[in-house]
């Protein structure tokens, strides 16, 4: 029994709220299902329409007894604050929606002129709220909103908020404004007031993203909500009706979240809610989101019999201005078709050790036009606001393709950022024990307070090292200037030293993979020539040909093949049981095996 008000106030009041709120809307729910339940499909669509019963079934159940992921809810908290927590640059990216994807989603409907000025007044309105809408408003008991009379505003800023109310009202009465839905997956609601000390450490590691994704939702509700109340006044030049206005409202909310993705698992893809789904695809219910919306689209452009020439014009204005923002903010690395031509090219056209599509296009466009206007300004965003890659990536730096095992790639995103989160802790750890005490402490700490720390004056590796080097300390890019130094605390890598390493790791790539080949074909010779397979010989040889006309600086020769033949007849005189000891041990490895045969032989 703890004898203080205040803290009863606080917990249990607070928790008795939820819970009078939760039994509420659990009855309301059940009548729902009850309703879909009763509804006759129609004749023509009855599989389509069992199906979206199933599914709606599905997220009522989950919505009205959300199963307890407690696992997977600690690792991702422990994903977030290592990644995006106390991360500048992830919440400075994550505003670049709004320009990246919203403007030219709506103004592909309502106009791009009208589009940029809707959206930089509810910037202002928005700010000047202090990224809270609803906290400028006054609820009723009805649960009308009406604006506060005692704030100091312009006149004109007034007259919009007032405007804005039924949006408002709708929007927070579905929790839209001032949650997110990186909150609800770190599950920073599911504890009530009695908070662990993870959930706090996630909560405020987590104020930069989760006030960016408010201001993205908030400013997106209100530009097409206002824009679609002068669409439909334009013509009569009249006051919105009530039923102007909802509609609207309805409009404006269905639009961000097509273009913004949920809030709440409840709504998120059903994948996310279960307890693997929510790891692996903790930061991907937005990719999903955005390859739909795009889809979706393409679909509505393409069909002539559902959809009429204005929808299909506004469907093809869309796809045109989402793929021209994108490249001007993350060049034409970042656009979404370009994705998927240059991957369906390295699967089926380009071998492993040849150029894949990227070096070939970067090559001939130069890296300004490939990775967007921000690239020419000295920072590298390209690869965290580009279109592609949104669900499934490559490692960056390990660009030979095919390198990676299944078993590599499929716990790579199963696992999700928890995985990528342990592993680092893992290599953080081996460099502490290993005397690399800066990359230690770098892959110990959140990437944000690592950024932070590489150019920290006196500590940091960026400062102490010259620039930056390799573990042996070989040189990088060393010529790091006090912006790019910034840039790095930050969270933005300079781009001179992303380029390098890009570079080679894709020249390191190249030239593994024709090492491998040439010593592969090599061996495939030896073999086929051991075993007497002269058919295998002669495929060999037409490989090596082909080989050779590929690579005409390391070709294979007949003096290369006799060498090789030699040195492989050497290895297989020098087998020991079928392993190969180094010359310097080979004796003292061979006496410890005759201890084992003694001891083989006593035993029977």
């Amino acid at each position: 029994f703890i004898p203080d008000s205040l803290i009863a106030m606080s917990t249990k009041a607070y928790d008795l709220g939820r819970q009078t709120k939760r039994l509420e809307y659990g009855a309301k729910l059940k009548n729902l299902q009850t309703k879909i339940d009763k509804l006759v499909p129609p004749p023509t669509a009855k599989k389509s329409f069992g199906e979206i019963r199933q599914e709606l079934n599905k997220r009522l159940n989950y919505a009205r007894n959300p199963p307890s992921q407690r696992v997977s809810k600690a690792l991702n908290q422990g994903a977030f604050i290592y990644t995006i927590g106390f991360n500048i640059s992830s919440a400075l990216v994550n505003l670049s929606q709004v320009p990246l994807f919203v403007m030219p989603y709506l103004g592909a409907r309502y106009g791009y002129p009208e589009t940029a000025a809707a959206i930089g007044t509810m910037s202002k309105l928005v700010t000047s709220a202090k990224n809270n809408v609803t906290a400028m408003y006054d609820r009723a008991e009805d649960g009308t909103y009406t604006l506060k009379k005692d704030l100091e505003l312009p006149d004109g800023l007034k007259k919009e908020y007032i405007k804005l109310a039924p949006v408002v009202q709708m929007a927070a009465e579905r929790g839209l404004l001032t949650t997110s839905f990186t909150q609800d997956v770190l599950g920073l609601d599911e504890s009530g007031r009695e908070r662990s000390v993870a959930d706090k450490i996630s909560a405020f590691s987590a104020i930069p993203f989760n006030h960016g994704e408010r201001f993205n939702r908030q400013v997106t509700i209100l530009s097409a909500y206002k824009l679609h109340i002068d669409k439909l006044t334009s013509k009569e030049k009249t006051q919105p009706t009530a039923a102007q206005k909802e509609e609207a409202a309805r409009s404006a909310i269905y639009q961000a979240q097509e273009t913004n993705g949920g809030t709440v698992l409840e709504t998120a893809p059903s994948i996310s809610q279960n307890a693997l789904g929510r790891v692996a695809f903790m930061y991907k219910p937005y990719g999903l989101q955005m390859y739909y919306t795009m889809l979706k689209s393409t679909k509505q452009a393409l069909d002539k019999s559902n959809f009429t020439k204005e929808e299909r014009l506004i469907a093809v204005k869309q796809l045109i201005g989402i793929h021209a923002t994108a490249l001007f903010f993350a060049g034409v690395y970042g656009i979404p078709l370009y994705g998927a031509i240059s991957m369906f090219f390295n699967l089926f056209f380009l071998d492993d050790e040849e150029e894949d599509v990227d070096t070939i296009v970067r090559k001939y466009i130069g890296e300004g036009f490939f990775k967007g206007v921000p690239t020419m300004a000295g920072i590298d965003v390209s690869n965290r606001i580009r279109l592609t890659g949104l669900l499934i990536q490559n490692n960056r730096y390990n660009q030979v393709r095919g390198a990676d095992d299944i078993e590599g790639f499929l716990g790579f995103h199963l696992g999700g950022p928890a995985l990528s989160t342990g592993k680092r802790l893992v290599r953080g750890g081996m460099d502490l024990y290993n005397g690399e005490t800066r990359r230690g402490i770098e892959s110990l700490l959140p990437a944000g307070i690592a950024n932070m720390f590489k150019v920290f004056p006196g500590l940091g590796r960026i400062n102490a090292e010259g620039g930056y080097k390799t573990r042996r300390g070989d040189p990088i890019y060393d010529d790091v200037s006090l912006g790019e130094k910034f840039g790095q605390f930050i969270g933005f890598a300079p781009t001179e030293y992303t380029f390098q390493q890009e570079r080679n790791s894709i020249l390191k790539g190249i030239d593994t993979a024709t090492n491998k080949k040439r010593t592969k074909l090599l061996r495939k010779y030896y073999i086929a020539n051991t075993m007497g397979d002269w058919d295998g010989l002669q495929d060999t040889q037409k490989e090596m040909r082909k080989f050779n006309r590929d690579h005409p600086t390391h070709t294979i020769t007949a003096e290369t093949i006799e060498r090789s033949m030699k040195s492989h007849r050497k290895t297989t005189q020098l087998m020991h049981h079928g392993v190969k000891f180094s010359s310097a041990l080979e004796q003292a490895m061979k006496e410890n095996s005759a201890q084992w045969d003694q001891g083989l032989q006593l035993f029977k």
